[in-house]
Formats: structure tokens, C-alpha cells, sequence
């Protein structure tokens, strides 16, 4: 074998492995490849590991000596494979280390991996003759062009992510519309009840609650983990729904107009709910204005007699009132609103969850109800989902025992206790300023120990984003004993919180920079003792991790 050729492919299964790491970002980014690029850009020379920047040094330094000893040149292909070589060892330990969330080997990142190889090839095992015909193999500049040339294809690697998603597009566009045609004609043969449930956040803590509520009553099929998108619907109706499920819960996302309503489309929900509007994604939407709008379409979708659940504690829901004529409309409330058909009254709250009274005023009958479900948020999304399963025709009372033994949700104010004794609040899916003043107020009820914060800020809002983090800086600021904020001393939202801390009293000495989760762990583990109570508030998916 030619020993260019065996240097092309451990160069290019390096690059591979580079490579499969940043398609978790990508993923991330839903392929969108405008929004990953705004990303990647700013970290183009950061991305890549000091060692990969050593040893391409090492390289050059290397190269030279050849020169000034005049050695072979099969002496400069061994240096080349002795790189690719360390190149295939250091992007596989990167692939290795542990992220917030895993790279999904669905089908189509299989397809990108196999084409992004395929094109990794062509562009190591071919330019050494293109590079040849104006650098000659035996003339001084070939391996330094070629290092160069190679060392580029590591820095600009997304680029062939743009190559490889237009050439895979048109299969694409063809795969999504035949997993499209088949999940519609499954859903008309099976035909189960569909309840639609959107919002800015509160959507999947609802739709877990909803399904316990159920559980036991009703057949009942909901939409895994965070599948809210067409396609990830699309794929848990082709997989996962089979005709003995009569009720279909569906969590529906978006992140521009027209996407809920392509999602309703498809399903086609009889009842339907918005569990809260508010600035989450708003630097993608633009505006809250046209965040209420992408959220109503779930609504406007409903067929006539469809049933519409609205939270009205929401400043919205006088708006979507007026605009829904044509399907029952039911109104919950935590605020014991009077005009509310489910409200509460008599709630109070602890670190070990919330007790509260349930008035149904069609029935003037009040239920005494117990949840280990912390953060008051949470008792909305409950009176959210008793409203959906009352209009299922579950008995009032099943649903009020089940609120009891509803579980904390992974991620979303999961208390965790260590063998330490330090109380662990995660919260680390919430990243929006309701949930983190909800979160805080949670905080405040362990009275035992210090009150720690650890945070990267909130992110997605847009022109508010300095409003909303320095305003939950000065409210954690009353809270807090002690604040780590996760990032770099430059990133604006860590300025923005430390500022609200300082505004409202706090003393520099108790808030603390650490560039990384990891380290803010690490610090942790030498600073908090028995009965210390550490709220981890939006860790941030790893798309905002630096």
C-alpha cells in the first residue's frame, strides 16, 4: 500500500471522529446549518483540542529538522502518519467525554456519518497528486502544503457538513414524506383521542402528569421524552402507537410559525392546551407577538366541538378567548380566579412539596390535594392535566388520588439527595424566568444549611436576555448564601446576573466565576457540608456550553 495512502486514512478517520462530535451539536440545531455556524464560527480556533495545535507544531518543527538533515521523503510520510495517528487517539477520547446529552445515531446522522466519510476520503486520498501538480513530492514546500492543506480540513469541518446535507437533501425531503404518509394513515386507522398540549414551558412536566392521571383508567400512549417536533412525532406514531392506546398525548414545539399547525395536521387533536406564553426561544421567534401566534395554531386547529384548556393566570388567555369561537372552552387557575372552572385555594408550600385545595366550580365541590411536586408552577401544570383528564371522563377522584404519587420529573426541580446529606434541587431542563424565580422561591423553603445557586444564566431571549438574567440576579441575591455562575468572565449573561446580585446587595466575595459545570462540581464537593441545599439551575444543552 502507497504510504501517502495508509497517512490518508488515519488522518481521515480522525477527522471522521472529529467530526461525529460536532453533529451532536448539529443535531441540536435540528440541521439547521445557518444557526450551527453561528455557533461553531466564534470557537472555529477553539473547538479543536490544544494537542491537536501541539502536534501539528511538532509537525512542522519535525518537517524542518528533515530539511536541514536532508532525509528521505518517506521520513516526512512517517511524521504524517505518526499525526494522524495521535489525531485518531485524541478525537476518540473527546468523543468519550461525558456530555449533557448523547449524539442520537438516528438514521439520517448514520447517512451524514456515512457521506461526510465518504467525502473525508476524497479529500485526503486524492490531494496529495492535486497538490502535487503545483508542489512537487520530492520538492522542499509538499509536506508542508499538504500539512497545512489537511490541517484545514480540521478547522473548517462543518463546511462539509453543508456539503454533505445538500447532497443528501432531495433523500431526505423524500424520506421525511413517506415517514409522513405513513404516520397519517396509521393515526386514521387507529384513531385515537389526540390532546395537543404547547407552550413556551410547562409541556412536558404536563403531558408526564397527564399520563399518570391516566394510567390506570385509559389506554394511553404519549410522545417520549422531548419528541415535539413533526418528525419526532412522526417516528413515535410509526413506532410506538398501536390500536390498543385510545388516547394519544402529543407535546408540540416550535420554533417559527406554521410548525405546530403542519404537527396538528398530522394529528389532528380534539382537545388542546397552552400551558404558558412567555420568552423562551425569543431570539428565534423575534417577538413575543409572534411566539402567542406559532402557540394558538394548536388551538385554531381544533375542529368545531374540539376543547380548548387554558391557564388563566396566563396575561394571554383573555386574547385567545376572544379568538376561539367555535370549541368549548374550560379555564384553569392556581390564583383561585372565581371565573376559573378548576381553581385552587389554600395552597401552601415546603421543601417537601405543596398542599392545596381543588374547587370545582361547575360542582361547588372541593378536593383536599397533596403533591411531593415542587415549585408552583408545577401545581398549574397539575390543574392543567386534572382539567384534561376530567374531559376524558376519568373520575375526578382516581385523578385527585393520582396527583399524590406523581414522581418528581428528571431534571425539572428533581430533588436529589446525596450520601452526603447535601440536598441537590436539579432544574437543569429549566431555562426560563418563571421557572427560575419558581425554582428560587423553592430554594428559599430549605431553611437547613447554605443556599447555593449554580448557573449558567438563561439563554434564547432575545433582546430581553439582560433584563431577564439581571432581574433573576437580584432575586436569587435575597435567596442565596453563595452563587456559582458557570462561564467565562466575558459571557454576557453571567455579567448580567452578577450584576443583579451586586444591585441587591450581595457581596462579590460570594459570587464565583467557574468556566465549566465539571469545576463548578468539583467546588462544590469541597464547599457544601450536611444539609447545604444546591440549586442547579439550566446547565445549558452543550450547544451553550462555551
Amino acid at each position: 500500500m502507497d504510504h501517502w495512502m495508509i497517512s490518508s486514512i488515519t488522518w481521515t478517520i480522525g477527522l471522521l471522529l472529529h467530526e461525529i462530535k460536532l453533529l451532536l451539536y448539529y443535531q441540536q440545531e435540528e440541521y439547521d446549518f445557518i444557526r450551527f455556524w453561528k455557533w461553531f464560527s466564534p470557537k472555529i480556533f477553539t473547538i479543536l483540542p490544544p494537542s491537536f495545535f501541539i502536534i501539528s507544531l511538532l509537525g512542522i518543527l519535525v518537517l524542518a529538522i528533515r530539511d536541514f538533515f536532508n532525509f528521505a521523503q518517506l521520513f516526512s510520510v512517517t511524521i504524517f502518519i505518526i499525526m494522524g495517528g495521535c489525531f485518531v487517539v485524541i478525537f476518540a477520547r473527546e468523543l468519550k467525554e461525558p456530555t449533557k446529552k448523547k449524539i442520537s445515531y438516528t438514521l439520517r446522522i448514520k447517512r451524514m456519518i456515512l457521506v461526510l466519510l465518504i467525502l473525508n476520503i476524497i479529500a485526503f486520498v486524492y490531494s496529495p497528486n492535486k497538490i502535487g501538480a503545483f508542489a512537487p513530492h520530492n520538492g522542499v514546500l509538499f509536506p508542508y502544503t499538504m500539512l497545512i492543506i489537511w490541517g484545514l480540513l480540521f478547522l473548517v469541518a462543518p463546511v462539509l457538513f453543508l456539503l454533505a446535507s445538500t447532497l443528501l437533501y432531495p433523500f431526505e425531503v423524500f424520506i421525511q414524506k413517506v415517514y409522513l404518509l405513513y404516520a397519517a394513515r396509521k393515526m386514521k386507522k387507529i384513531k385515537p383521542i389526540v390532546v395537543g398540549i404547547t407552550g413556551s414551558y410547562g409541556k412536558t412536566s404536563t403531558k408526564y402528569i397527564l399520563t399518570h392521571l391516566l394510567s390506570g383508567q385509559k389506554k394511553v400512549l404519549a410522545t417520549p421524552k422531548s419528541y415535539n417536533t413533526l418528525m419526532g412525532i412522526s417516528k413515535a406514531i410509526n413506532t410506538s402507537l398501536e390500536k390498543k392506546h385510545e388516547i394519544f398525548i402529543v407535546e408540540m414545539g416550535a420554533y417559527k410559525i406554521g410548525e405546530i399547525k403542519q404537527i396538528c395536521k398530522l394529528v389532528q387533536p380534539q382537545l388542546a392546551t397552552i400551558t404558558a406564553i412567555g420568552p423562551q426561544h425569543l431570539e428565534r421567534f423575534g417577538s413575543l407577538d409572534k411566539i402567542v401566534e406559532a402557540k394558538y395554531e394548536i388551538i385554531s386547529s381544533l375542529s368545531p366541538g374540539g376543547k380548548a384548556i387554558f391557564n388563566a393566570d396566563d396575561p394571554n388567555t383573555e386574547l385567545y378567548i376572544k379568538r376561539t369561537k367555535n370549541n368549548k372552552i374550560i379555564l384553569i387557575s392556581s390564583s383561585n380566579k372565581s371565573k376559573a372552572d378548576l381553581c385552587v385555594d389554600q395552597m401552601s408550600g415546603t421543601s417537601r412539596g405543596f398542599v392545596f385545595e381543588i374547587i370545582d366550580n361547575k360542582t361547588d365541590r372541593k378536593y383536599y390535594c397533596t403533591t411531593s411536586l415542587l415549585g408552583r408552577h408545577n401545581v398549574t401544570n397539575i390543574m392543567i392535566a386534572l382539567a384534561i383528564a376530567i374531559e376524558l371522563k376519568v373520575d375526578i377522584a382516581h385523578a385527585i388520588e393520582k396527583i399524590k404519587s406523581l414522581k418528581p420529573i428528571p431534571h425539572r426541580l428533581q430533588l436529589v439527595k446525596t450520601s452526603e446529606g447535601v440536598n441537590i434541587l436539579d432544574d437543569a431542563y429549566n431555562s426560563n424566568p418563571l421557572g427560575a424565580k419558581n425554582a428560587l422561591d423553592t430554594l428559599a423553603f430549605f431553611e437547613d444549611g447554605k443556599k447555593i445557586l449554580v448557573t449558567p444564566g438563561l439563554i434564547e431571549l432575545g433582546q430581553s436576555e439582560e433584563l431577564e438574567n439581571h432581574r433573576i440576579g437580584n432575586y436569587a441575591a435575597k435567596i442565596c448564601d453563595l452563587v456559582l455562575l458557570v462561564g467565562e468572565d466575558e459571557t454576557k449573561r453571567i455579567k448580567y446576573i452578577f450584576q443583579g446580585l451586586v444591585d441587591n446587595g450581595m457581596d462579590t466575595d460570594k459570587i464565583i466565576i467557574i468556566p465549566t459545570i465539571n469545576e463548578a462540581f468539583t467546588f462544590l464537593n469541597e464547599c457544601t457540608s450536611y444539609g447545604d441545599t444546591v440549586l442547579l439551575l439550566n446547565d445549558l444543552p452543550d450547544t451553550f456550553s462555551n
